[in-house]
C-alpha cells in the first residue's frame, strides 16, 4: 500500500494506492462516503485500487508539533479528539485496525486545532493500531507552553500508562473533568463502548455474522506480498499529486505489531537529542560519550527507537527500543522502566517496571549496561 499527501488550494489531498492483494470493503467505503463521519476525511473518488481523500485546510500533526508551542487546553483537546475518533469507529460499525494513527498522516487545522483522520476501508484482520501508544507518541513530540506549568502532562501520561485495559471512554472522562468546555466540541461518546480490531469479534458482539462483506479477510500486504504498509516521508509526499509520476514515491517499513505505527528509518549516523537549553532543568550525563542531555520536557523517553524517543541511545544493543521515561513534576524527577528487556537501575538497584521511582541529584541511572549521571542544575 502506498500513500501520497499534498496541500493544494487550501485542501489536503491524500491518494492511497492499494496492492493487488488488498480487498476494498464496499460497505465501509459507503459508510465513509454516504455520510459525514466527524473527524474522518471522506474518500471522494475511487479508480481501481486507488482512493482519493480530500480534506479541509490542515497540516500534518508531525509538522505542527515541531513548530507550535502547545497550551494545556490544546493538549487536552487533541487527546480528546484521538480518543473520540476511536469511539466513532465503533459507533459507525467500522474497525479499529483500519484507522491510520501516524503523526504524518493525522492532520490538524492550525486555527481551530481540529484533527482529521484517515480510515482505510480494506478487509483485514491484522492488528496494527495502538491508540494508547499513539497518544504517547504525541506527548513525546509536543513542545509545551511552560507558563501554566506542565505537571498535567506527566499526570496524564501516568494515567495512560496505568490504565488496563485501555478505554477511550475513560480517557474522555478524564479530560472532560479537567476541561469541561471540550465536551461541546467533541460531542457524546459511542453507544456501547465496545471496540475491536477483529471483524469476527465485532459480528459476534452485534449478532450479525452473516455480513457477506467480511466473509473473508485479507492482510494489509505490499506489492511483493510482505505484510507491510509503504508510506512516503513527509518531505517527498507534499510535492506529489495523485496524477503525478510514481517516481516521487518514497518507501519505508511500518510496524504492524500492536505498537504505535512508526516509520523505521535506515540505520546510520545516530540522531542525538538537541533539547532546548534550560538552566534550571534536570539533565543527564551519558558517561560513555561524556554527553549532556537536558530533560526539558515533562515526559522524556530514552531508548534506541529513533522515531519514538527523545534521546536515541546509539551504539548499545542492550538498550530497549522504548527503555525508560523520566518524568519531571515540579522540582522532583521520577524514572519509569517501560518494561525493558534488560531492566533499569538507580544506584545499582533494579527498579520495578511501570512504576515511578524517584531519582535524586547525583544518582547513577543505568539502562541495561548504559550508565548516566543524573543532575539538577
Amino acid at each position: 500500500m502506498k500513500m501520497k499527501v499534498r496541500n493544494k488550494r487550501d485542501r489536503i489531498l491524500v491518494t492511497v494506492k492499494f496492492s493487488l492483494k488488498d480487498e476494498i470493503s464496499r460497505r465501509e467505503l459507503e459508510t465513509l462516503t454516504g455520510s459525514s463521519v466527524r473527524f474522518f476525511v471522506a474518500p471522494k473518488s475511487i479508480h481501481r485500487k486507488r482512493l482519493l481523500y480530500i480534506g479541509r485546510p490542515a497540516v500534518s500533526l508531525d509538522r505542527f508539533m515541531k513548530t507550535h508551542v502547545t497550551t494545556r487546553y490544546e493538549f487536552y483537546f487533541v487527546m480528546a479528539q484521538i480518543a473520540d475518533a476511536a469511539r466513532r469507529i465503533e459507533s459507525n460499525k467500522l474497525f479499529l485496525n483500519n484507522l491510520v494513527l501516524d503523526l504524518r498522516y493525522v492532520f490538524i487545522n492550525q486555527t481551530t486545532k481540529e484533527l482529521q483522520f484517515l480510515y482505510l476501508p480494506v478487509l483485514s484482520n491484522h492488528v496494527c493500531v495502538d491508540v494508547r501508544g499513539f497518544m504517547e507518541s504525541v506527548i513525546y513530540a509536543t513542545a509545551f507552553d511552560p507558563s501554566s506549568g506542565t505537571d498535567y502532562v506527566a499526570q496524564f501520561a501516568n494515567f495512560l500508562r496505568n490504565m488496563e485495559p485501555y478505554s477511550s471512554d475513560k480517557v474522555c472522562d478524564y479530560i472532560l473533568k479537567r476541561e469541561k468546555d471540550i465536551s461541546n466540541r467533541i460531542g457524546k461518546g459511542s453507544p456501547s463502548g465496545f471496540l475491536t480490531d477483529k471483524p469476527v469479534d465485532y459480528y459476534s458482539h452485534y449478532g450479525n455474522q452473516g455480513d457477506a462483506d467480511h466473509d473473508g479477510t485479507c492482510l494489509l500486504q505490499s506489492e511483493d506480498g510482505s505484510e507491510t504498509s509503504l508510506l512516503n516521508d513527509q518531505e517527498s509526499s507534499e510535492a506529489v499529486l495523485p496524477e503525478e509520476k510514481e517516481s516521487y514515491e518514497a518507501e519505508g517499513t511500518v510496524l504492524l505489531d500492536g505498537e504505535a505505527t512508526t516509520l523505521l528509518k535506515d540505520e546510520g549516523v545516530s540522531q542525538k537529542a538537541s533539547p532546548t537549553s534550560c538552566s534550571h532543568d534536570p539533565y543527564l550525563i551519558r558517561v560513555s560519550a561524556n554527553e549532556k542531555i537536558s530533560l526539558c520536557k515533562p515526559v522524556f523517553r530514552l531508548g534506541k527507537d529513533k522515531d519514538s524517543v527523545d534521546y536515541f541511545v546509539y551504539g548499545n544493543n542492550a538498550v530497549s527500543r522504548a527503555h525508560a521515561d523520566l518524568i519531571t513534576r515540579g522540582s522532583r524527577c521520577f524514572v519509569i522502566d517501560c518494561n525493558s528487556t534488560n531492566r533499569t537501575y538507580i544506584n545499582e538497584r533494579e527498579i520495578p517496571a511501570k512504576i515511578e521511582t524517584e531519582i535524586h541529584d547525583g544518582d547513577i541511572l543505568k539502562l541495561a549496561n548504559e550508565t548516566f549521571e543524573f543532575h539538577i542544575s
